[in-house]
């Protein structure tokens, strides 16, 4: 099996690059009128494909509309266009920043997931606490070439598993595991939220559940790039601080540099 380490500072760096991005775009749309030139933008490609096409198209309207009546309904269709336009561009940025904890999500699921893969390579005989019964088939058994194969092949189902499972199941498998979670949690919340979260797994599960309104309620949770920060920087302390953990009980390398 190939010796993979524990490589926090590259799911750091890509956790900083989309929490930032939000905030870069903010500073752009004050600094250089991005919401002017984008607004801009969508009215040209309307008038190109709908002013100019109804204006031109008598077809297109009753035989009793003149070209004068038709001038008015378009210039009013103008104006409400670019009332719709401007609201939407002002979302730009609460979309973005709700996108943004998506994929922060979306990067911590991928930090855990490669730290199991990492203790589960290291230490094989871990797999007695995670594999379940049909983790592997009297067939598949059969046909693996070695007892190599069939650890793999139990290995990938685990992980499979894992990376399916929702945060909170991740976690009960490190639990399992002995690795100390509570510790891992020991993070400085902003004032603000330290009587509403005693449990700091519960700050995690509500940044969970905020994840998944975005995802499949269409709903914009974070009002602004302050609560997406507060959550983010949260995200980067488990990412720094678990693998520490994970190397104080099994002796799994860490790996420093922002290099694969």
């Amino acid at each position: 099996m190939e010796k993979l380490i524990l490589k926090p500072l590259q799911f750091l760096s890509r956790m900083s690059k989309y929490t930032l991005l939000p905030h870069y775009l903010d500073v752009t749309s004050k600094d250089t009128k991005l919401k002017e030139i984008i607004l801009k933008e969508k009215m040209k490609k309307f008038h190109k494909s709908f002013v100019v096409e109804m204006l031109n198209k008598e077809e297109m309207w009753e035989p009793r509309v003149t070209a004068e009546e038709r001038s008015k309904k378009v210039a009013k269709a103008k104006i409400d266009m670019e009332i719709l336009y401007r609201k939407e561009t002002d979302e730009y940025i609460p979309i973005i920043t709700n996108q943004a904890l998506v994929q922060a999500c979306t990067i911590l699921d991928a930090f855990l997931c490669d730290c199991m893969r990492a203790i589960t390579n290291y230490r094989p005989e871990e797999l007695r606490k995670l594999a379940v019964n049909g983790d592997i088939t009297a067939i598949g058994a059969i046909d693996a070439k070695d007892d190599k194969e069939i650890l793999k092949l139990i290995r990938d189902e685990v992980l499979k598993r894992f990376d399916f499972n929702g945060i909170r199941v991740k976690f009960k498998m490190f639990r399992k595991l002995k690795i100390n979670i509570d510790w891992v949690f020991e993070i400085k919340l902003p004032r603000r939220f330290v009587a509403c979260y005693p449990d700091r797994f519960d700050f995690l599960i509500n940044a969970y559940q905020m994840r998944h309104n975005i995802v499949h309620k269409d709903e914009m949770p974070l009002k602004n790039l302050n609560s997406l920060f507060e959550i983010t920087d949260f995200f980067s302390s488990l990412i720094f601080r678990l693998p520490f953990e994970i190397y104080r009980h099994f002796k799994i390398p860490i790996n420093l540099s922002l290099m694969r």
